[in-house]
């Protein structure tokens, strides 16, 4: 500060000295006015943006020490919620992010905090749940099949067909199957297709028995059932575990 106004008083005795104007001279006064002036609010701008950087760090670690008591706790009792939760508080810290130190150190926080939700036990078991949920006839498989005629004595017998369905998921739940019986000719050639429903549950590693009524062609080489269609359960139901 002094030395901007000893350069201000050396350049009004240059002027004097010189005999310039006095509308010079009061142009070059303002102008060296106006240039203090500058110097004084650039100053005091800077000196506001530090002390809000200062602020900014200040909050940016004590978000992030939260963060961080959580991230561990959470670690200890292998909960994925107060991962969650610990993943949001770090998040919340971008706003406070001052310099590119600060911005390294959030991101390897998060990044790590990434991986330990990654790799937590409910994360795996929900994304092998969604890959068994989107391919129900990948793990429905029908085995055992059979006819059946119930002998009855004041009614006309039933033919059914009978087997099971095994659902071979480890997470996944499927319930109401569309099934196919169908019959064949010696030459391979289809002479009748019924389509029914299995109105049920088909829990991960279950196995169920099916029994549908069916009226059977004059006369067929073989026959088998086929599951076409699927529904899958996105919540889980009780027991499924």
């Amino acid at each position: 500060m002094k030395k901007i106004y000893l350069i201000c008083f050396a350049s009004l005795l240059l002027a004097t000295a010189c005999g310039e104007s006095a509308e010079k001279k009061a142009k070059r006064e303002k102008a060296i006015a106006d240039s203090v002036a500058n110097v004084m609010a650039k100053r005091a701008q800077d000196s506001l943006e530090n002390a809000k950087k200062q602020q900014d760090s200040i909050k940016f670690f004590e978000i992030t020490s939260k963060a961080d008591a959580l991230f561990k706790t959470a670690t200890e009792n292998n909960s994925l919620i107060d991962l969650s939760e610990a993943k949001v508080i770090y998040e919340s810290a971008e706003t406070y992010v001052v310099s590119t130190y600060t911005q390294d150190i959030l991101d390897n926080k998060l990044k790590a905090l990434n991986t330990a939700i990654e790799n937590h036990p409910e994360t795996i078991r929900e994304k092998l749940r969604e890959k068994e949920l989107k391919n129900p006839l990948d793990y429905l498989s029908v085995s055992n099949v059979r006819i059946e005629t119930e002998v009855r004595v004041f009614d006309s017998n039933i033919t059914r067909i009978k087997g099971k369905i095994h659902n071979s998921a480890s997470v996944a739940t499927f319930k109401d199957l569309k099934c196919e019986m169908i019959f064949y000719s010696k030459t391979g050639s289809v002479i009748k297709k019924e389509e029914t429903t299995k109105y049920d549950y088909f829990e991960p590693n279950s196995t169920l028995n099916f029994s549908f009524k069916v009226k059977l062609p004059s006369s067929f080489d073989r026959y088998e059932v086929v599951i076409v269609d699927a529904i899958p359960c996105e919540a889980e139901i009780e027991g499924d575990i």
